[in-house]
């Protein structure tokens, strides 16, 4: 079974590790980078053996323009919004807390990044700061993903050289099925889960589509969200690659 340790993956919001474990049953190296400091703790027991071989690397802390510390807001009945912006943390309605968390500059972890394959963020509101230190690098991903809180992202990306890209409803995980054979890392079987970033890079669904043609596609499903929620139950991610490496 071969590996693909030589490549690696960068997950920026790794949450409760759905996908860093998705990644390294792939085959590959992945840095993790998760504020929340309790699931940081639960994160380093559940993956201590593959920390222990050196497949993965866990940061704590939150993406920031600066160094220092930040305040981190966290409904603890619904983790998944947790952010340093408290209106995005509060969306469920629940009680937050705040804690305070070391800032990560992305530009560091660009620096040391050999290898890089795949860059997956979402970090609820705060994907900017990931997204304008590949700006500044000259080591970038193969491919990107972000959560598509607006078509900022999309343009910052073109802006960083990237020029093909998938709007992928994250609603349709249970649809998600992996090419056999696979067109990354190994082959597994895998059933995503709910709120997982689902498939990168070749192996996810549909075309490649320019930045226009993603604009319509970004606009018209905004439009039947707005039209009636109930029916067109969507969140998105922006996934994005180059045509030419």
């Amino acid at each position: 079974m071969s590996e693909f340790r030589d490549q690696l993956i960068i997950d920026v919001g790794m949450h409760i590790g759905q996908d860093t474990a998705f990644y390294l049953d792939k085959g590959f190296r992945v840095i993790a980078i998760e504020a929340n400091p309790q699931l940081v703790k639960a994160a380093k027991i559940r993956f201590s053996d593959a920390i222990a071989k050196n497949h993965l690397e866990i940061i704590e802390g939150a993406i920031a323009d600066q160094s220092g510390e930040v305040a981190f807001y966290i409904d603890h009945d619904k983790t998944l919004y947790a952010s340093i912006r408290p209106e995005s943390a509060g969306q469920a309605g629940g009680k937050l807390d705040k804690v305070f968390v070391p800032t990560i500059q992305f530009d560091e972890i660009l620096k040391r990044a050999n290898g890089l394959h795949y860059l997956k963020c979402d970090i609820e509101m705060a994907d900017r700061f990931v997204l304008e230190a590949l700006l500044r690098s000259d080591r970038r991903p193969k491919f990107v993903s972000v959560e598509a809180h607006t078509l900022e992202y999309a343009a910052l990306l073109v802006t960083a050289g990237y020029d093909r890209f998938k709007l992928i409803n994250q609603a349709r995980y249970k649809r998600w099925i992996l090419p056999v054979p696979p067109l990354e890392g190994r082959s597994i079987n895998h059933e995503f889960e709910m709120h997982s970033s689902g498939p990168f890079g070749d192996e996810t669904i549909g075309e490649w589509v320019s930045f226009n043609r993603l604009t319509q596609e970004y606009n018209a499903a905004c439009h039947l969200t707005a039209l009636n929620p109930n029916i067109f139950s969507a969140w998105f991610d922006i996934h994005a690659t180059c045509a030419v490496e």
